[in-house]
């Protein structure tokens, strides 16, 4: 059956639209904290991350003239991620520009819509049945939804309390029966007092009548608040069972409303290969296989850009030439569901991304021994990319970032397999629903905190004397292999003694297929929680992937896995410090900017110059060859159109040269055909930026990443 284009294009745009106005909120939020507070580092990289995920959106809606918006607002946030100060009140006005600009084109999809709809008489019949056939239904805004779902959550919380609140007053009630047995006893004893009252006078018979009054008196009034309690209990049994079936209703019937068919993750998903094929002049079998299964719509928006990233990994990154792109969606139990994409292509080149993460200060020089599987941990860092070349559409190493974020906010589980020249596959174990998950608990010092009961093998208690040291560090041995020992304290912040104790509180977690063991300083216990993701300036924060709020409005932080691991094997302590200090250094290289045109030569070097680099000019190919066999560079950015010698064979001697082969090159040209880009690949390019999209900050993060 031929696909109906228009409708997946209508499809596809109504999608963006709901995904826009979430982000755009978030985007709103974080300049509403720039204008009041001061910029920091997280929230441009928040901002960044936004704008990024909304171009990919827009890509795969065909929506050119919103891609084009948000990649021009993504080069000045790429450079603003090093260095906040560059954000000028100019920068920070042009920024909200951007932002009223493109809330302005995502309400002219909705026009769009509205007038495509009305645009004939057999269209208008069809939309005045789809209006008949509505009828009894009403639209409801997502977040409206989402909160009532929370609000749902939370009440079942409560009732869950009331539950607990019910258990101690069933216990108190058996021990007023014991107590009323008691007085049933003590009915003998007071029989006996009275048989004894002619042997009083008159004074202490008095006395011991008025006893007795008061004995009797007591005796009722005790088994009657006994009757009232037992009555209470009855009632507040019945009423508390009649509130959770309705609670169970109401929370069911809420998420029924957001099932969809998991097929719909997939919408668009072959044109976005299709396309992403066709660029790069590549020959892709696009394969999918879906169950009859349904999931939480909120699981569907968060995982699209998952998805996308994923994808563009498989063709970018994976197939050479020609080759095969699965994917799966299958149900593996209840409530759960596995998402998996592979490719034949080429595989993971781990050890080029460890290069690559120890240029960019992304893990510790220091850390010379890591696992195949430490390595992997990379492709998740923010900045770290294995792609040959830096273009608009991958190189800038974020995509994987983004996917990993989302992932571990909605408590996926994922699972990577990769060999060389076999292909990789990535297995995301999720479930169907966002409601709620199960959570342990634990203490550390007088706080605390939550880990997903997904990511805890086991609780354990170790002895001190169970604990040995490898290489320094303490381990312990759980199922016979070494476990690392992190004591939570180090990383919360807490001070921690050196005494030793007699029992130590250890929770074995996994995260990337990996197991580590966790000293805590007590286990609470397991608890169902709803997850309340943390604001715009928070949701960067590292360890922290959310919050619980219990019925008293205390929020417990939850704790993210894979951040105790990459934090545990990729960094050293002052790792960050490092890291500054050497971007410091390299912002002190010196450039060769080449550029027949006086204007663009003139423009390039004021950019340069500016950014704290040393800079030096050619008028063309002949005389930047010249140059650099007299000097030594740390970058080359080349126009490619120039009289004498292009920019293609200008690179192309650089890198035939012993004593230049290592030179990064830039070109930045008005030729923007994928057959130029390829060429440009060829001759041995890192990096190709297109004057017509081009803007000073994306020309700034690629120097800042090949320098």
């Amino acid at each position: 059956m031929p696909i109906d284009r228009e409708a997946l294009r209508r499809k596809l745009q109504e999608s963006f639209f709901v995904e826009a106005k979430e982000r755009l909120q978030a985007i709103d939020e974080i300049h509403t904290e720039w204008l009041r507070h001061s910029i920091t580092t997280g929230s441009v990289e928040s901002l960044f991350r936004e704008v990024h995920s909304l171009k990919g959106a827009a890509r795969a809606a065909g929506l050119n003239d919103h891609e084009a918006l948000c990649h021009e607002w993504e080069n000045l946030l790429s450079h603003a991620r090093h260095n906040p100060d560059v954000l000028t009140d100019d920068k920070v006005n042009w920024s909200i520009q951007q932002f009223s600009a493109l809330q302005q084109l995502c309400n002219a999809i909705v026009d769009n819509t509205i007038s495509e709809h009305t645009s004939t008489p057999q269209t208008q019949t069809n939309v005045n049945e789809a209006k008949q056939s509505a009828k009894g239904t009403v639209r409801v805004n997502q977040r409206q939804l989402d909160e009532l779902l929370h609000s749902s959550n939370a009440v079942k919380q409560i009732q869950q309390q009331l539950g607990a609140l019910q258990r101690k007053l069933h216990s108190h009630i058996r021990t007023r029966d014991i107590d009323m047995q008691r007085h049933q006893r003590s009915d003998t004893v007071l029989q006996q007092l009275h048989s004894l009252l002619p042997q009083f006078n008159s004074h202490q018979q008095s006395l011991v009548r008025e006893l007795l009054s008061y004995a009797d008196w007591a005796q009722v009034q005790f088994r009657h608040h006994h009757d009232r309690l037992v009555e209470q209990n009855r009632e507040l049994n019945d009423l508390s069972q009649q509130l959770r079936r309705e609670t169970d209703t109401m929370h069911e019937q809420l998420e029924e409303i957001l099932l969809q068919p998991a097929a719909r993750l997939l919408d668009g998903t072959a044109a976005i290969v299709r396309d992403l094929a066709d660029n790069a002049h590549k020959t892709i079998e696009f394969v999918t296989y879906v169950d009859d299964i349904q999931i939480d719509k909120r699981m569907i928006d968060e995982l699209r850009p998952v998805v996308t990233h994923m994808l563009r990994n498989a063709v970018d990154h994976g197939i050479v030439n020609r080759g095969v792109i699965n994917v799966r969606l299958q149900a593996t139990m209840a409530g759960r569901f596995e998402l998996m994409i592979s490719d034949n292509g080429r595989g993971i080149d781990i050890e080029k991304l460890y290069q690559v993460a120890l240029k960019q200060g992304a893990v510790s020089a220091d850390k010379k021994h890591l696992t195949e599987r430490d390595k992997q941990l990379l492709m998740f860092t923010s900045g770290v990319s294995t792609s040959d070349m830096i273009t608009e559409v991958s190189g800038r190493g974020i995509g994987m970032t983004i996917a990993q974020e989302i992932l571990e906010r909605i408590g996926g589980k994922l699972k990577i397999n990769s060999k060389p020249g076999q292909g990789t596959q990535f297995v995301i174990d999720l479930p169907t629903s966002m409601s709620t998950f199960q959570a342990v608990v634990v203490r550390c010092d007088d706080d605390t905190y939550a880990l997903p009961a997904l990511s805890v093998d086991e609780c354990i208690r170790v002895r001190d004397s169970d604990i040995t040291r490898v290489k320094g560090r303490p381990t312990i041995t759980y199922r016979e292999q070494q476990l690392a020992l992190i004591f939570m304290r180090d990383f919360m912040g807490y001070a921690r003694t050196e005494a030793a104790q007699p029992i130590y509180h250890v929770i074995v977690i996994h995260a990337h297929q990996e197991s580590i063991a966790l000293c805590v300083d007590e286990l609470v216990g397991n608890q169902e929680l709803t997850v309340k993701p943390l604001g715009a300036p928070l949701h960067t924060v590292q360890l922290i992937m959310g919050a619980a709020e219990d019925s008293s409005g205390h929020l417990t932080p939850i704790i993210n896995p894979n951040d105790i691991l990459r934090m545990t094997r990729l960094q050293s302590p002052g790792a960050s410090a490092v890291a500054t200090r050497d971007r410091q250094a390299r912002q002190q290289g010196r450039i060769l900017v080449v550029d027949d045109s006086f204007t663009s030569r003139g423009l390039l070097k004021s950019i340069i110059e500016a950014a704290g680099y040393n800079v030096t000019t050619a008028n063309d190919g002949h005389e930047a060859w010249n140059i650099l066999k007299q000097n030594e560079f740390d970058l080359l950015v080349s126009d490619i159109e120039m009289p004498k010698m292009d920019g293609f064979v200008l690179t192309s001697k650089v890198r035939a040269d012993h004593s230049l082969n290592a030179l990064p090159v830039i070109l930045v040209t008005a030729l923007q055909s994928p057959e130029d880009q390829t060429r440009g690949l060829e001759a041995g390019a890192n990096a190709y930026l297109v004057k017509s999209s081009f803007e000073q900050d994306s020309l700034l993060d690629a120097i800042a990443r090949l320098i």
